[in-house]
């Protein structure tokens, strides 16, 4: 059975990009993608995602703030935060906040395939760059 995506990314080209790359493996079904996370509640309890990706910075709520509102809905989803911030102020809010994995979006699609991989399987994924800080 193939994991479950949700992606939320208000860069709808990069978010396009990723529907198309993860739509060309059996391994995924990519149910849905979002340019922000305003009605992250009703999605989630619409959809039930085995994995959600999910940038930080989107306009009118970041998706920080939505990590909690996804674990509550549905505590089974993994959170990977896919973003460009480096600094360990968003690393460190988004993995208090519940999210499972920390990947940048300069890291090579194959490395976010394995990312989705690892975290699927109860894994704890992030950038080489990110797990030298931590």
């Amino acid at each position: 059975m193939p994991v479950r995506i949700i992606i939320f990314d208000d860069n709808e080209k990069l978010r396009h990009s990723l529907v198309t790359v993860l739509s060309t493996s059996d391994n995924y079904e990519v149910v849905g993608n979002y340019s922000n996370v305003l009605d992250v509640k009703n999605i989630i309890s619409e959809t039930f995602p085995d994995v959600v990706i999910l940038d930080i910075e989107m306009p009118g709520k970041d998706g920080i703030s939505a990590v909690p509102v996804i674990k509550e809905t549905y505590p089974e989803a993994s959170i990977i935060m896919y973003t460009q911030y480096e600094d360990e102020e968003k690393l460190f809010s988004s993995i208090s906040a519940g999210a499972d994995g920390y990947i940048l979006k300069k890291t090579p699609p194959q490395l976010l395939f394995e990312a989705i991989e690892e975290v699927s399987t109860g894994g704890a994924p992030l950038s080489p760059s990110i797990a030298k800080r931590m």
